[in-house]
C-alpha cells in the first residue's frame, strides 16, 4: 500500500477545494424558461411597473403555505432588483405573477451527499403573467430548476438555496435582464 505524502494531499485538496468554489454558484444559477407562449410584442416589466406574486401548487405537490409565500417573496425580490435597470416607461402597469407548481422535491441530503444524482432537489413550474386588472395574459413560460451535486456541497445546499436560482429565472424572464 503507497503512502499518501503532504504534498499529494495538498494537490487533492486544492482540486476539491476548486470544484467547489467554481461549482457554488449551480444551486443559485438561474435557469432559462422553455414553451415560451407571448401573447404580446416585446413584453418586459419596467421599473415604474408594480407586480404581486401567488404561488400555488398542483393539488399532488407537497408543499406548505409558508414554502409559498417564502417563494412568492423571493420571486418579487428578484423582480423588483432586476425591473430598475430598465427604462421608466408612460404608463405604469400592473402585473400579476400566478406561479403554478407542478414540482416541489425537497430531495435527499443524504443520497446527495453519497452520490451525485441521488436525492435530486426539483423546482418545476408554470408561470402565467396577467396586466391587471383585466387580467388578460401578457405571456406563459415553463421554468425547471433542479440541484443533483454530490459530495458536500451537495448534501449542503437546500431547497431554500435552489429557490433562489428558481426565483432569478423568473425575474429574469419577465424583465429580460440578466442578474450579475
Amino acid at each position: 500500500m503507497k503512502k499518501i505524502t503532504w504534498s499529494t494531499m495538498k494537490y487533492i485538496l486544492i482540486g476539491l477545494s476548486s470544484i467547489l468554489i467554481f461549482s457554488g454558484c449551480t444551486a443559485t444559477s438561474a435557469p432559462k424558461p422553455t414553451h415560451i407562449k407571448a401573447y404580446t410584442k416585446a413584453f418586459k416589466i419596467n421599473s415604474n411597473d408594480t407586480v404581486s406574486v401567488t404561488v400555488n401548487a398542483k393539488e399532488e405537490v407537497a408543499i406548505t403555505e409558508v414554502e409559498k409565500n417564502r417563494l412568492a417573496k423571493k420571486v418579487k425580490k428578484e423582480i423588483d432588483i432586476l425591473k430598475m435597470n430598465n427604462p421608466k416607461t408612460a404608463k405604469s402597469n400592473q402585473y400579476e405573477l400566478d406561479i403554478k407548481l407542478l414540482k416541489y422535491e425537497k430531495g435527499n441530503a443524504f443520497a446527495r451527499m453519497l452520490l451525485a444524482g441521488l436525492g435530486q432537489i426539483h423546482i418545476d413550474a408554470n408561470t402565467n403573467v396577467l396586466v391587471l386588472p383585466t387580467k388578460s395574459k401578457v405571456t406563459e413560460f415553463n421554468l425547471n430548476k433542479t440541484f443533483a451535486w454530490g459530495g458536500i456541497y451537495g448534501a449542503s445546499t437546500t431547497i431554500e438555496t435552489v429557490e433562489e436560482g428558481f426565483a432569478k429565472g423568473i425575474a429574469e424572464a419577465v424583465t429580460q435582464n440578466e442578474k450579475k
